[in-house]
């Protein structure tokens, strides 16, 4: 084993001797000098949120109605004699006039009755409720659409005495809807008596009504008995009674609705200070709002809250950071609107107000916070059902700067980059490892403030990877 010596090298400038065994390299350099001044008292924001909800009315005008039922209640001939000697029994029609003893007749009339069948009919109208929106609870009825057409929305009854040698009687025609026990009428037609061969019709415009998901027409009438000592059935005629019932519906126009409590919006909105190019920042535990002349500092902005939903809506908004120097006061909104309130704008200035943080003052925070909550309350309303714009809810809200007079925060603020070089490194050094190394930092602090510091420190060496020191 050859030995050889390190005397020369060591030139107690760059190199000193270590012990009795070695030698240490010891590297000296003053970093770039990092300051610090008011500007973190002065926070830009430069804030400008805007809340634009809105909702789209269901689109229900491809539902229609258009029904018409006809029927016909011929009079029973089975022991219908004439005057005849012998009496003869009497079918319809007949090629000749039949004379009717009133003994006969009145029976037959005081025992007609219209066929069940015909006495009562449904009508399901095709309404999916499952299209309206989420808030609402209870359907009380659907409004037809109105345009004042003959043509559009009707409810038509035709009754015709074809034949009958006495009047009918007592005629009633029903458009119900609602439930059964306690329906509400939507038309009725009534007429005290139709002649022989007369006809009562009788139209019923229904735009404008409120009907539910389901409706019935019920009919009712009778047959006149006859003072006379006989009655005349004359050849050819049928001694039936037609009748025609026509419902058209051809848009709905709304919904009466039941809402129940919903909550359309529910949030917190997080509006951060504005970080630097240079990655520095500030995390505020909390403060004191300075007192600034320029007005657009220290200054809250809203303007155009406003809501054109057809419901009053509860709404409720809350800086939670900032509290009057009383503790009395917050910038905050609490109100009820609806189609009626005008748009709501509010400015307020909070010099001399407080910073804080609602979750505690051992939380720094880096972002202001917004409650945010629009909310509907039980309560009836009408939704069109067109598909048009349901309504909305607009507002705006902006901050710019914040200056404060006293801050408790954490400031980032980041050291310089710098590169040091060691020289005048002498021949032979290359290929050499060394058995320990040390970093040594002295940090002068001037600005009477803790300070934690991270350093990131990376080895660059002439032909090998960088190395991180940590």
């Amino acid at each position: 084993q050859q030995k050889y010596t390190l005397d020369g090298m060591i030139d107690s400038t760059l190199i000193f001797p270590h012990d009795a065994t070695g030698m240490q390299l010891v590297f000296d350099s003053t970093l770039a000098p990092t300051t610090m001044d008011g500007d973190y008292l002065e926070q830009t924001v430069n804030a400008n949120e805007t809340i634009n909800e809105s909702q789209t009315a269901p689109d229900m005008s491809s539902i229609t109605v258009d029904t018409t039922i006809s029927f016909s209640i011929p009079l029973a001939s089975a022991g219908l004699y004439n005057t005849a000697v012998p009496p003869a029994l009497v079918t319809f029609p007949n090629a000749s006039d039949q004379d009717i003893d009133s003994s006969v007749w009145n029976p037959l009339a005081r025992a007609f009755a219209i066929p069940s069948e015909n006495q009562s009919v449904s009508i399901p109208i095709p309404i999916d409720e499952n299209l309206l929106p989420a808030f609402v609870s209870s359907v009380d009825g659907f409004v037809i659409r109105s345009d004042s057409n003959s043509d559009s929305s009707y409810f038509r009854s035709t009754l015709l005495n074809n034949g009958a040698p006495t009047d009918v009687t007592n005629t009633e025609f029903l458009l119900l809807t609602g439930s059964a026990s306690a329906p509400d009428t939507l038309a009725k037609h009534t007429a005290a008596s139709v002649a022989k061969d007369a006809q009562d019709q009788q139209n019923t415009l229904i735009g404008d009504s409120l009907m539910s998901d389901a409706i019935s027409m019920k009919i009712n009438f009778g047959l006149a008995e006859t003072s006379a000592q006989t009655v005349t059935i004359a050849a050819g005629d049928s001694v039936q009674i037609n009748v025609q019932i026509a419902l058209k519906i051809t848009a709905f126009d709304s919904a009466l609705v039941q809402m129940s409590d919903y909550a359309l919006i529910d949030s917190t909105i997080g509006v951060p200070f504005q970080q630097n190019e240079d990655s520095s920042g500030v995390s505020i535990y909390g403060g004191t709002f300075a007192s600034p002349d320029n007005i657009l500092i220290n200054h809250i902005n809203i303007t155009g809250l406003q809501s054109t939903y057809p419901f009053d809506m509860g709404f409720y908004l809350k800086f939670e950071n900032f509290v009057s120097s009383d503790g009395t006061d917050s910038v905050k909104i609490d109100t009820i609107l609806n189609t009626s309130t005008v748009a709501i704008t509010e400015n307020t200035k909070i010099d001399g107000w407080n910073f804080v943080n609602p979750k505690g003052d051992s939380v720094a925070l880096d972002s202001m916070t917004i409650k945010l909550r629009a909310s509907i309350s039980a309560q009836s309303a009408s939704i069109p059902l067109d598909g048009s714009a349901l309504g909305g809810l607009t507002m705006g809200i902006t901050v710019d700067q914040l200056n404060f007079a006293t801050i408790d925060a954490n400031i980032l603020t980041p050291l310089p980059s710098t590169e040091e070089n060691i020289d005048n490194m002498p021949t032979g050094f290359e290929g050499m490892a060394f058995t320990d190394v040390k970093i040594e930092f002295e940090i002068m602090n001037s600005i009477s403030l803790p300070i934690d510091l991270n350093l990131d420190i990376k080895g660059v060496p002439q032909f090998a990877d960088t190395v991180t020191v940590e």
